[in-house]
């Protein structure tokens, strides 16, 4: 259904632990197949500072008594990488495997000892066009170790930067993603978006998705919308066609894919579907995760499923969740039959057009039944 991971998902999952379980992921994956990861990442990240001339810059990776390489080009406002090492002399940064994949995907206090950078000498001898020639490599170099060093900045800026709507504009939802996946965010999520955007051109869409991929740098982020995206999967994102209400394709990708962390509907935001996609993908969110539905204003909205009279029907979306805050009080509630939802609910964070259904163990005893006799008058 979906392409496999390959050596990314093994070497997202090493990086959480010690040393030798990472060098024991390289080894098992391969040094060339983990400077694929390292190349395909860093392309990603990389900013392009202006530079005239071409500037090249050489990457190298010391694995054990091995060394491999990376010869990045920056030109024309682009920046590119191949296999091996550049002829002449050029900048080069160095790092241990071990280093360069924690400064990648480690956490935010993850540190590079091991790096190492050396600059070259000018090619000329004018002052100008040495000093110019300085500065080129400095840019360039700076901006190959801020992309493995630097941490992204906040969900809000990392939204306005792909373009994703959730922060500005119509939605302000960025805030509280932020306040409930923050303790996530050095994990190796995995993180399921339903509506990719771009309608039915298949290159455009995958914002959100972009944003994900940038705020986990250890995650895996999976895209589904009704038309074919190829042209918006790359390093960490991948995408699948289908309609979130066909039960065996769901049911299949949670198997597949899943289990999830992370769920989020932005699809269709019609009621009927948002409620049914919820029955079976929230069986395969872990325990601690999330599931997200975005747009809940379109359950007031009669073209989508929604009623602007009826606010407690279960067919509408909002009303459903007012089912599930039942649910979460069922053993307060004498005779209560609780499904699988209302076992499995930790809590429910509501917020305009937003909500967050936090999956989690709910089969706590509950409190006594008090009832109180009224008084007899004297």
């Amino acid at each position: 259904m979906i392409d496999p991971w390959g050596p990314v998902e093994a070497l997202l999952l090493a990086v959480g632990g010690r040393d030798e379980h990472l060098l024991a992921a390289v080894d098992e994956v391969g040094l060339r197949a983990t400077m694929d990861v390292v190349r395909d990442e860093l392309l990603i990240r990389c900013a392009v500072p202006e530079v005239v001339d071409k500037v090249a810059v050489q990457l190298v990776v010391v694995h054990g008594d091995q060394r491999a390489g990376l010869a990045f080009t920056f030109a024309d406002g682009s920046v590119d990488a191949e296999h091996g090492f550049h002829d002449g002399e050029q900048p080069t940064v160095t790092y241990t495997v071990v280093d360069i994949l924690r400064g990648l995907f480690g956490a935010d206090d993850a540190v590079t000892p091991s790096r190492n950078v050396q600059m070259c000498m000018p090619k000329t001898d004018s002052f100008a066009g040495g000093f110019d020639w300085a500065l080129r490599q400095i840019r360039t170099t700076s901006a190959l170790v801020a992309a493995i060093s630097d941490r992204p900045a906040d969900l809000g800026r990392l939204s306005m930067a792909n373009g994703s709507d959730k922060w500005g504009g119509w939605h302000f939802y960025t805030p509280h993603y932020e306040r409930h996946f923050a303790r996530l965010r050095d994990q190796p999520v995995r993180l399921l978006e339903i509506g990719i955007g771009g309608y039915d051109d298949p290159n455009l869409g995958g914002a959100s998705l972009r944003m994900w991929r940038d705020y986990f740098r250890r995650g895996l982020v999976v895209g589904m919308d009704i038309h074919p995206k190829p042209g918006v999967q790359g390093p960490r994102i991948r995408t699948v066609r289908g309609d979130q209400t066909d039960r065996e394709l769901m049911t299949a990708l949670g198997a597949e894919a899943g289990p999830f962390d992370i769920v989020v509907d932005d699809g269709s935001h019609i009621s009927a579907h948002v409620i049914a996609t919820f029955g079976m993908l929230f069986p395969h969110v872990r325990p601690g995760g999330f599931y997200v539905i975005e747009d809940l204003q379109t359950s007031y909205w009669p073209e989508f499923g929604g009623s602007t009279t009826e606010f407690t029907s279960p067919t509408t979306t909002v009303g459903f969740l007012k089912t599930l805050l039942d649910g979460l009080h069922h053993p307060e509630i004498d005779g209560a039959e609780p499904d699988y939802a209302a076992l499995n609910i930790a809590g429910l964070h509501f917020y305009r057009n937003l909500v967050f259904i936090e999956k989690g163990a709910n089969a706590v005893e509950g409190l006594p039944v008090m009832r109180t006799q009224p008084k007899a008058r004297p």
